[in-house]
């Protein structure tokens, strides 16, 4: 918006230098617009400066958070991979146990025992499954919460526990396949050690799940704390701004009128000076004309007054009178004008040739030919 604020500025003010150079006069509202343009410039970069320090906080606020977030997320991960190692370790170890009791008492119901460990396998990985999905169902209500590290979190200990998962699979199916040729009795014990475990992981799984459920909620706190706080400075940022500019923009204001007084009593003055200068420069170029024609010039009578107005420059030569009108931007009635007053002087100087001169800067082709058409010289 600056940038395109400066470009239009910039455009007019171009456009009010040409009318200045042109000679055209500017209206009242090109000279406030011309007079405010550096107030204003001023004032904006101001703003720009106000809203970059907010911006540079509220980024040093949000890498803050982010390196709290993934500190955190560092610490679940580890309790985590502890908790899984410590799993792994006592399973490890129950199965250890279970084999070596196993290979001493292994005599016979091979083809029951073989038929009830299937169907315990089968009931095992549909409760794990049906814990999943829950667990699965749970994450997914949380996870519009958690920012994206959680989830690259979540991903590497589904990975991890697939990984567990497939060890101890691996581990029942070569357990299964010795089984195979060693079992015999147990029966009854091997379900109850069956059962307890079945009961310490779903113990486990619960503690887990309460456990991400606290840490879940909170995470959730401590962000909306962050962002109520966060909320609460930007509104008192943007009152202290607001009053700022407030206050800015009337003393700008008061400037501003004092400023455009001040330009426009110093454009009227330049306006004269300028009308007499560009007159000066006119008549002289005139004179020099006469002088490299041949005539010479007795007198030269400025501002000369009679009674129908006022002669720019009234020029005498031994045979001639030469009566001179100065116009910036010539007209019709101009021409007119000059004429009357050439026949004022026709009548007081009788005994001279009186001849009209048009001058000026800018004299256009249909005035230029009215003009000659009445016998006006058009310089």
């Amino acid at each position: 918006m600056t940038e395109e604020l400066k470009k239009w500025f910039n455009d007019l003010l171009n456009k009010i230098s040409e009318k200045i150079k042109k000679g055209e006069e500017l209206n009242d509202k090109e000279m406030e617009i011309a007079t405010s343009y550096i107030s204003n410039l001023q004032l904006l970069e101001y703003i720009d400066k106000r809203i970059s320090d907010t911006e540079r906080s509220l980024r040093d606020e949000i890498r803050k958070t982010r390196e709290e977030l993934l500190a955190n997320d560092e610490k679940i991960k580890q309790e985590l991979l502890k908790e899984i190692n410590t799993v792994r370790g006592e399973l490890e170890k129950k199965i250890e146990d279970t084999r070596t009791e196993l290979k001493t008492e292994i005599a016979t119901i091979k083809g029951e025992l073989e038929k009830k460990i299937e169907d315990t396998r089968t009931e095992l990985k549909t409760e794990i499954n049906t814990v999943r999905g829950e667990l699965e169902k749970k994450i997914e209500a949380t996870r519009s919460d958690l920012e994206k590290k959680i989830e690259n979190t979540r991903t590497e200990l589904k990975t991890e526990i697939n990984t567990v998962r497939g060890e101890l699979e691996k581990k029942i199916e070569d357990t299964r396949t010795e089984l195979k040729t060693e079992i015999a009795t147990i029966k009854g014990e091997l379900e109850k050690k069956i059962e307890d475990t079945r009961t310490e992981l779903k113990t486990e799984i619960n503690t887990v799940r309460g456990e991400l459920e606290k840490k879940i909620e909170a995470t959730r706190s401590d962000l909306e704390k962050k962002i109520e706080n966060t909320r609460t400075e930007l509104k008192t940022e943007i009152n202290t701004v607001r009053g700022e500019l407030e206050k800015k923009i009337e003393d700008t204001r008061t400037n501003l009128i004092k400023t455009i007084e001040d330009v426009n009593s110093k454009v009227e003055a330049t306006r004269s000076d300028l009308g007499l200068l560009t007159e000066e420069v006119y008549i002289k170029n005139f004179i020099d004309y006469l002088d490299k024609s041949g005539e010479k010039v007795i007198s030269v009578y400025r501002h000369y007054e009679i009674n129908v107005g006022e002669i720019d420059a009234l020029i005498e030569t031994q045979t001639k009178i030469y009566v001179v009108e100065v116009k910036m931007k010539a007209e019709f009635k101009d021409v007119d004008s000059l004429l009357v007053k050439a026949k004022v002087i026709s009548e007081e100087y009788k005994d001279k040739n009186v001849i009209p001169v048009l001058t000026g800067s800018r004299i256009s082709k249909t005035v230029r030919g009215y003009a000659k058409g009445l016998n006006v010289i058009v310089v």
